[in-house]
C-alpha cells in the first residue's frame, strides 16, 4: 500500500466531455441461441444487460475462426441497465451493449477500468436512463464526467491505478486450499433413505405476497424472492421480517435453493424450510440434494408448497433410520475452504 496517496477529496478534478477522452464502441450482438453450437469452440464470456455478476450471462463456446470478439480491459454498459462493468478478458455481448476505450489508443489497465466504472455510474445518478429511455453510446458520449488530473490539466491515469491498488492490497484474501477427493468415499459407505421433505423438515411454510407500493425502501431487512441470483436476495426493505434466520428458501420457478442466515421477508413464490438441527453446513448439503430435482421445475410446472412437501430426497441416515444431520454437517466441514462459508 501507498500511505502517501491522496484521498479523493484531496486531488484536483476537472470536467471532461466523454467523447473527448473515450471512444464508445457499439458491440456486435450475438443471440444466445446461436452460441454453444461449436463443441470444440473457444470459451469466452458472454456479457449482457444484466445488472449483476459483472454483466456475465454465461461462458459461451464460439467458433475458433471467429475473430469478432471485443478486447479485454474495457468498460461495458447496457442501454437499459445503465450499469458499467470492467472486463478483464476478451468477450462477446448480447444486444444493445457498448464498451469504452481511451481515445488516444492507449490501453486501459483493469485498475483504471474499475475506477472509471464508479466515475461513470456516479455521473449518471438520477438522470432517468432506464428501459423507457436507454443510455445509448451516442447519448453517453455527449455527457460530462469528472476525472482526477495533474496540475497541467492532463488526466491522472496513474492516480486511478494507485487508488484501486491501495483498496485491493488492503483486502485480506484467504488462502485457497486444493480439493481432496478422499472424503468422497464417505458418501458411498453411508446408508441413504428416501424421505419426503414434509418428514425431513419440521418447519415448511410459504412466503407472503407484498405489493410493490407496500414495500418500505432503503431498509435493512433481506427481501427474498424467486431470483436464482444473489442468494435469493432481491433488495433490502424496511418492512418487518416474517421468518427467522437459519432457514432454506426454495424458488417455485426453478427450485434454486438458498440458505438464509438472518431474519428475512420471503415473497409468495418462495417455500421456506427449517429444522431445529439445521445449520449453515448441513443446509448446504441439503441444498445440493434438493437442487438435483431442478430439471422438474419450470414456469409451466412450478413447485409451490404442496409439491415441495411431497418431494422425496435420498438423505444419509443412521442405523436406526434417523436422519444423520451430524454427518451432513461434518461432510461439508471436511471440504477444503469450508472455513470461508
Amino acid at each position: 500500500m501507498d500511505p502517501t496517496l491522496s484521498d479523493l477529496d484531496e486531488v484536483e478534478w476537472e470536467k471532461f466531455k466523454v467523447e473527448d477522452i473515450f471512444d464508445i464502441k457499439n458491440s456486435k450482438p450475438y443471440h444466445k441461441n446461436d452460441l454453444n453450437k461449436h463443441t470444440l469452440g473457444a470459451a469466452i464470456p458472454y456479457i449482457t444487460r444484466t445488472k449483476s455478476n459483472n454483466g456475465l450471462d454465461s461462458i459461451a463456446l464460439l467458433d475458433r475462426n471467429n475473430k469478432l470478439t471485443n478486447p479485454k480491459n474495457v468498460i461495458t454498459f447496457g442501454a437499459e441497465s445503465v450499469k458499467f462493468f470492467a472486463q478483464p478478458f476478451n468477450f462477446i455481448t448480447g444486444n444493445k451493449m457498448y464498451f469504452c476505450q481511451r481515445k488516444d489508443n492507449v490501453k486501459l489497465s483493469i485498475y483504471q477500468c474499475l475506477f472509471l466504472k464508479s466515475v461513470f455510474e456516479y455521473s449518471l445518478q438520477n438522470t432517468g436512463y432506464n428501459y423507457g429511455m436507454g443510455l445509448t453510446g451516442e447519448r453517453f458520449s455527449k455527457r460530462y464526467i469528472e476525472l482526477p488530473i495533474y496540475k497541467m490539466g492532463c488526466v491522472n491515469w496513474q492516480y486511478m491505478d494507485k487508488y484501486i491498488s491501495n483498496i485491493i492490497n488492503s483486502i485480506n484474501v484467504p488462502k485457497i486450499e486444493k480439493f481432496n477427493n478422499s472424503n468422497l468415499s464417505n458418501l458411498q459407505h453411508k446408508i441413504w433413505k428416501s424421505k419426503k421433505i414434509s418428514c425431513l423438515f419440521d418447519y415448511v411454510a410459504k412466503g407472503k405476497y407484498l405489493k410493490k407500493n407496500k414495500r418500505i425502501k432503503n431498509g435493512n431487512n433481506p427481501y427474498i424472492t424467486s431470483t436464482k441470483l444473489n442468494n435469493g436476495l432481491s433488495s433490502f426493505i424496511g418492512n418487518k421480517t416474517i421468518f427467522k434466520g437459519n432457514k432454506l428458501t426454495i424458488s417455485k420457478v426453478d427450485m434454486t435453493v438458498s440458505y438464509q442466515p438472518y431474519n428475512f421477508y420471503a415473497t409468495h413464490d418462495v417455500t421456506v424450510l427449517g429444522h431445529k438441527k439445521l445449520n449453515k453446513y448441513n443446509a448446504l448439503f441439503l441444498k445440493v440434494l434438493i437442487e438435483q430435482n431442478k430439471e422438474k421445475a419450470n414456469y409451466s410446472n412450478q413447485y409451490q408448497l404442496k409439491k415441495i412437501e411431497d418431494l422425496k430426497l435420498l438423505v444419509p441416515t443412521k442405523d436406526n433410520d434417523e436422519i444423520d444431520w451430524g454427518f451432513m454437517e461434518d461432510y461439508i466441514k471436511s471440504i477444503p475452504n469450508s472455513n470461508l462459508l
